[in-house]
């Protein structure tokens, strides 16, 4: 079975460069599990210079580079001014291009954010299969996050008219300001929407995606595969790194610091605003804690225009940043720390608190997405409203307090276990593939198999189930 994937990074051959993946590291983990077992080629977007085939490692690669020219200054030109629409045409180009030569059996796109799912309409897509010389490729497509929900949600915390006021001007005339990217994830959504009308098979990994799937084409077929997660967190361990534990008794006593830890990536919708706010109502109850932050520095534009926004200091707010790490890092940052907190306003299966619950953190996340599915609707992690600071600071002292009655981190890292068990995945993975080309052909149109849904993680009937000991936390 020949695979060709579709995908926003380079996945392993990073690390032919000595890349870093950063929180793409989880495509480069699901790569390395399943190339042994299908013939796998991959297509990556790339903001390089040249697109020259090559192969690494086993895995032929083939780079989509829309600003490609052999002068310099016409590449950064093209960087700074191609429109959103050309990129889109020169990508589809080189991607039918890819098709046409390598001739998969399946073409595989991982994720919606980009436009490589109008390649179906660019090609003369029919029954969920495009025609290249003959031979009938089905498509199917992985949902990483929905566009159209990040879109709707990108405001809620620091509102449009806010960002407009306190943006610095440097961070307005860069080409990745916060107002530019709101535009450019509209022009994403847009495209989006078109494609996942139409698209016929879906691969998804929580409740949350499975029915917005259906909400944008009730016909298509969806299958449940699960995410493999970067291998430094399979074998870290909450507390390997830690010189002590935070009084169980009152985290309130003084006698040992509540150690706080939240990873963020880039977006204005992560809600690095409501980490300020929580961290606020933390000092006015008197809760002796320090808060690390992985991923943002004091000058990245999301930290100082959410203090300016909220008139909180991160530094008086006992904030330690840490900028991005690698992944050995993280996992001894998490190591150390006592609770977890992912504090978005838009997630799908947010890697940041799987990796949390793989080491086996207590954890306590904002119940927005798919998040209800990767916290076992609020039995792996606790779950409270992203937009009430009140109820995170009063979940964060339940938990701390009393830790091991509401949420067993032993518990959580063996269902993350469960979760994202590789060898459990590459099954689901290639038993889709395998269905996938069973049914390409059939004219009719058929409906999700509770087979493929329920085969992955926890099955659905787990995940229904909710503890009503959280509730007294929120």
């Amino acid at each position: 079975m020949k695979v060709l994937w579709v995908t926003n990074t380079s996945c392993s051959s990073a690390e032919k460069t000595g890349g870093n993946n950063g929180t793409g590291g989880w495509l480069a983990a699901l790569e390395k599990e399943v190339k042994n077992d299908i013939d796998l080629e991959i297509a990556f977007l790339s903001n390089g210079q040249t697109q020259d085939d090559f192969i690494y490692n086993g895995v032929t690669y083939h780079p989509i580079a829309p600003f490609r020219s052999r002068s310099y200054t016409v590449f950064r030109l093209k960087r700074l001014f191609m429109s959103w629409d050309r990129q889109d045409m020169v990508i589809l180009q080189r991607l039918e291009e890819i098709i046409r030569e390598c001739r998969p059996d399946i073409l595989h796109i991982h994720g919606t954010e980009k436009c490589f799912g109008l390649i179906y309409e660019r090609m003369g897509g029919e029954n969920g299969c495009i025609i290249t010389d003959g031979k009938r490729i089905p498509v199917v497509i992985s949902i990483q996050g929905i566009v159209q929900e990040i879109v709707s949600r990108y405001f809620t915390g620091i509102p449009e008219a806010e960002v407009r006021r306190h943006e610095s001007i440097c961070s307005r005339l860069s080409k990745q300001s916060l107002i530019r990217r709101y535009r450019q994830l509209v022009h994403q959504a847009g495209n989006e929407a078109r494609f996942l009308r139409y698209t016929r098979f879906i691969i998804g990994r929580t409740e949350w995606d499975r029915k917005k799937s259906a909400g944008y084409n009730p016909d298509r077929i969806y299958f449940h595969v699960g995410e493999i997660m970067r291998p430094e967190f399979y074998y870290g361990r909450h507390g390997a790194e830690s010189n002590g534990t935070a009084d169980e008794g009152n985290p309130e006593s003084g006698k040992q610091r509540l150690r706080l830890i939240t990873t963020f990536s880039d977006g204005l919708y992560k809600g690095y605003e409501l980490l300020l706010k929580t961290a606020a109502e933390l000092k006015k109850r008197g809760v002796d804690y320090i808060w690390t932050v992985i991923g943002y520095s004091p000058d990245t534009d999301i930290v100082p225009l959410s203090e300016k926004v909220t008139g909180l200091s991160s530094a008086r707010l006992d904030v330690r940043f840490c900028g991005k790490l690698d992944a050995g890092s993280i996992v001894k940052e998490l190591s150390a720390a006592d609770i977890y907190c992912q504090v978005s306003h838009i997630e799908n299966s947010p890697n940041g608190l799987c990796e949390a619950l793989l080491l086996g953190l207590p954890a306590i996340a904002t119940n927005v997405g798919g998040t209800a599915t990767v916290s076992n609707n609020g039995i792996s992690a606790l779950l409270v409203p992203d937009t009430s600071p009140a109820a995170y600071c009063n979940a964060i002292v339940c938990l701390a307090s009393s830790s091991s009655k509401i949420i067993s981190g032993e518990g959580s890292r063996a269902a993350a276990l469960i979760h994202h068990d590789p060898k459990r995945i590459k099954k689901q993975l290639t038993e889709a593939y395998k269905e996938i080309l069973d049914t390409a052909d059939k004219p009719e149109t058929l409906t999700e198999k509770t087979g493929a849904i329920s085969g992955a993680g926890i099955s659905r009937q787990e995940n229904i189930s909710s503890r009503n000991d959280n509730e007294n936390c929120i």
